[in-house]
C-alpha cells in the first residue's frame, strides 16, 4: 500500500503569505491611537505636561495616520518622524539609566523621591 504524503506543494512561489488582513492592523492602530491619546490626556496634571504630551502625542498621530491610510507608512515624512521619535525615546531611556546608575538619586525611599511623578 502506497504511503500518502501530507506535505502541500506550493504552486506559485511569488504568492505573498497573508498573515493578517489590513483591517486587523487598522483596528490595532486605532486601539493604540486611543491608548496614546488617553495617556497624553492624563499627563495634564504632571509638573512637565508638554514633554509627556509630546511623548504620547506623536505616536498617537502616527497611529491615527495609519488608521486613515495604511500606505502612509511608506511616506518619507512618516518614516523620519517615527525614527526621530524612537531615537529621542532611546536617548531618554539611556539618560534615565545613567542618572540612576551614577547615584544621582540620593533618596532610596520612594515616598521621599518625586521626580518620577
Amino acid at each position: 500500500m502506497a504511503e500518502k504524503s501530507t506535505s502541500v506543494a506550493i504552486q506559485d512561489i511569488n504568492f505573498p503569505l497573508k498573515v493578517c488582513s489590513p483591517w486587523t492592523w487598522r483596528l490595532a492602530n486605532g486601539f493604540m491611537a486611543v491608548f496614546f491619546a488617553l495617556s497624553a490626556y492624563v499627563q495634564i496634571n504632571d509638573p512637565d505636561p508638554i514633554l509627556w504630551m509630546l511623548i504620547y502625542g506623536i505616536p498617537c498621530a502616527l497611529c491615527c495616520s495609519l488608521v486613515v491610510s495604511s500606505s502612509l507608512q511608506d511616506n518619507i515624512v512618516w518614516k523620519w518622524t517615527a525614527i526621530i521619535h524612537l531615537v529621542a525615546c532611546i536617548f531618554g531611556i539611556l539618560y534615565s539609566l545613567r542618572a540612576l546608575l551614577k547615584g544621582q538619586i540620593d533618596s532610596k525611599n520612594p515616598l521621599n523621591y518625586e521626580e518620577g511623578r
